[in-house]
């Protein structure tokens, strides 16, 4: 019997390891856009990658045809004022 598994890991094209960090007034450690310290890459599991690219757009990614993404706070950014 064969199993499979499929793991996307995705970084948000607006963070960066080297971004500065700063203590926010919940405590966490975050850069200028709000993304946490070491809050990447995350993580969708299913046994497709449709499934898991179908998971990640739940929790609010935008996954793009060239293979970069927005995060959900990021999405929410650039969204129009309207939408």
């Amino acid at each position: 019997m064969w199993f499979g598994c499929y793991c996307l890991d995705l970084y948000c094209v607006n963070y960066a390891d080297t971004a500065k960090f700063t203590q926010d007034s919940a405590g966490r450690l975050v850069d200028a856009v709000g993304h946490e310290f070491k809050g990447y890459p995350r993580q969708y599991t299913a046994e497709t990658g449709t499934e898991c690219r179908s998971r990640a757009r739940k929790a609010g990614w935008l996954l793009r045809r060239d293979g970069t993404a927005l995060c959900p706070l990021c999405r929410k950014k650039a969204a129009p004022s309207g939408a």
